[in-house]
């Protein structure tokens, strides 16, 4: 699988933007989700934010890496759903459990309804329309907060993020820890994509059998991963002493962006849009 991990250069409107506005898009639009507990405003925010991958022209990349990052996503919904509110002791089981408001608008039946019963060891698992869509909300919830963060960093330059971090009188410390941490991110895929077709060479079956065993195999990826990325932590501290980091308070730069109509409309955009989230739960 051809994915890239990384800033993607593109001549769009989306990477002219500042990066100040796509940092605040990036807050308010992951945070959506936390706001207003609805699967609908979820849906509205990732629908929202076709547009914006669409005119980045990172589409390919930003579908398959939010694929990717959804693996967790399937999981917090196969445990919220098994045992989100279901689990009930031996005997305990009451008839026609909770009702949501998803399985109304597609059944058309108001009464609540079971969708599965089991046993495990001493306990009765139910399966309730309530579980289900409470599985299926923590998991969009799940990509509606990795998703925005994954375009960012598709259309923003790590350089760029941190000098309009400094713009906002952050300490240059912190924005170039930032900075050099987005960096590395690419770093360490390439290094754990190399760790992964060695031990391939040597014969290690990595990618066979059954998805929890290949799980399980992945983690001797992590050791090397681990050692590789120290080792380039340290060769940059070596770098950055030798240079005398952060000897002198005042930094200067060649260029420093400033907020134009685009950056000022968006981010109304922005405010509009978080403005809505709030207005709604009152």
């Amino acid at each position: 699988m051809n994915l890239k991990v990384g800033y993607l250069d593109k001549d769009t409107w989306v990477h002219r933007l500042d990066p100040r506005t796509k940092c605040l898009w990036m807050i308010i639009a992951g945070t959506i989700g936390f706001i207003v507990p609805h699967f609908g405003w979820i849906a509205l925010n990732l629908a929202l934010m076709l547009p914006l991958v669409l005119s980045s022209k990172c589409a390919k990349y930003w579908f398959m890496l939010v694929a990717l990052a959804s693996i967790p996503a399937w999981l917090i919904a196969a445990i919220n759903m098994l045992w989100g509110n279901s689990v009930i002791p031996s005997g305990h089981i009451p008839q026609n459990l909770a009702l949501g408001w998803l399985y109304p608008i597609i059944t058309g039946d108001p009464e609540p309804y079971s969708l599965f019963q089991g046993r495990f060891l001493y306990w009765d698992i139910v399966l309730t329309t309530l579980s289900f869509e409470k599985g299926l909300y923590f998991a969009f919830r799940w990509v509606n907060v990795v998703a925005p963060g994954i375009l960012f960093m598709y259309v923003t330059r790590p350089e760029n993020f941190a000098a309009s971090l400094s713009q906002l009188r952050i300490p240059y410390a912190i924005t170039f820890v930032i900075a050099t941490a987005v960096k590395f991110i690419p770093v360490i895929v390439r290094d754990a994509q190399l760790v992964y077709d060695a031990q391939r060479s040597r014969g290690a079956r990595i990618d066979s059998g059954f998805w929890p065993v290949r799980m399980i195999r992945m983690f001797r990826l992590f050791f090397p991963v681990l050692i590789s990325a120290l080792h380039h932590a340290y060769n940059m501290s070596i770098g950055m002493e030798a240079r005398a980091f952060h000897t002198k308070t005042g930094r200067t730069r060649f260029f420093e962006k400033c907020l134009d109509t685009r950056d000022k409309a968006a981010m109304l955009y922005c405010v509009v849009l978080l403005g809505m989230a709030i207005m709604s739960r009152l």
